[in-house]
């Protein structure tokens, strides 16, 4: 009876210990099984959107809340040296999956989390950004399955997913996001384009013209043109000029004593729309000009050789080559609307010479631009 004493003990200790499983077992205190249902966890510092932001975007997706799905979703965004690191982890029964994500903008990353919930819900649900898509060769991924009960026999291991989207029973898709950061001197790609108001480039310029024009008479004029301009940035320029126009004689006549020469000079002021690229501009230019017309001869008293006021409208488009920064070819048509005519009486013809109500000029001038130059 003694020698089987030891025995006897230990059988009664293993009922004693399966007695007290059974009861552990019967108050819930029995392994966890997975979650069910959907569960949203997230973490973020007060700078970053919140999880009511990222609940938002993913309704915005889905079309709705994702109140009737069976997935179970952790997420955090934490400082990652100078840049944002999204850690997202998905569950579905004993599947899930793990990406860790990188990016200068924790939106860029929250966007990204709303994004892989999503597709991880429905396929057909979310559409991924270029920018992210190509950021998704680098991703870090990790996918398999939680340990399961040791009483029951483990299940065969199951290859990680290779399609965007798997089954619902392998667990959670890989979706298309934003992961590691790229190259130290790559730039970070950025959603948006900058909305930096980009600088004006202002010059000076000067710039010498001839030409003709036709309707201050009867007969074909030569003339010149001086202009100061302005450049303000890359559409506009402000410019003043001055002209000088040698009129054809108000008569001819082989009497001693007749005939007059007829000059015009003026100032122009006027501004200019400036399209184009960076080797053609195409201004618009339109303004006003003022100036005198004076006639001179033995046909005109002396009293009556003053000048006489002549004013215009003048408005017409011209079109600049532009080979080196510094130098512009200018070919310039003008028509000029004229608001005062002045009027001569030759003698002793007694002929009346005026100033034409409209005029026509065709002008070709170089310019020099004088630029800040750049350090």
């Amino acid at each position: 009876m003694v020698a089987t004493w030891p025995r006897v003990r230990t059988a009664l200790c293993w009922r004693a210990l399966a007695i007290v499983g059974a009861l552990v077992a019967s108050m819930g205190f029995a392994p966890a099984q997975a979650d069910e249902g959907w569960r949203l966890e997230w973490q973020a510092p007060a700078t970053c959107p919140a999880k009511a932001q990222l609940e938002a975007r993913l309704a915005d997706h889905l079309g709705g809340p994702p109140d009737s799905v069976n997935l179970q979703v952790e997420g955090s965004i934490t400082r990652a040296g100078e840049r944002w690191q999204l850690d997202l982890e998905a569950r579905r029964g004993q599947a899930f999956q793990h990406r860790t994500l990188r990016h200068s903008d924790c939106a860029v990353l929250t966007e990204a989390a709303a994004v892989l919930v999503a597709l991880a819900i429905d396929p057909a649900s979310a559409t991924i950004d270029r920018s992210l898509a190509t950021l998704l060769k680098t991703a870090t991924t990790t996918t398999g399955e939680k340990p399961g009960d040791p009483s029951t026999p483990p299940e065969q291991p199951k290859s990680p997913p290779t399609e965007p989207v798997p089954e619902a029973s392998e667990g959670p898709a890989p979706v298309a996001v934003a992961a590691s950061p790229p190259e130290k001197n790559a730039p970070a790609p950025k959603l948006e384009p900058s909305a930096a108001t980009p600088k004006r480039r202002v010059f000076a310029a000067l710039r010498l013209n001839g030409g003709i024009a036709y309707g201050l008479r009867t007969q074909v004029n030569g003339g010149l043109y001086g202009t100061v301009a302005v450049g303000l940035g890359k559409l506009a320029r402000v410019e003043a000029a001055g002209s000088y126009w040698r009129l054809n004689s108000g008569a001819e006549s082989s009497q001693q004593g007749a005939g007059a020469n007829v000059f015009l000079g003026s100032g122009m002021l006027r501004g200019c729309v400036v399209p184009g690229r960076k080797w053609l501009e195409v201004p618009v230019c339109g303004g006003i000009e003022l100036g005198s017309i004076r006639a001179v001869g033995p046909g005109i008293p002396e009293s009556r050789q003053g000048g006489q006021l002549w004013s215009a409208v003048v408005i017409g488009p011209a079109l600049a080559f532009v080979p080196i920064p510094q130098l512009a070819i200018w070919l310039a048509t003008d028509g000029h609307i004229a608001l005062t005519r002045p009027s001569f009486r030759i003698a002793p013809t007694g002929e009346m010479w005026r100033a034409g109500g409209f005029d026509f000029r065709a002008t070709l001038g170089l310019e020099v631009r004088f630029r800040k130059s750049r350090r």
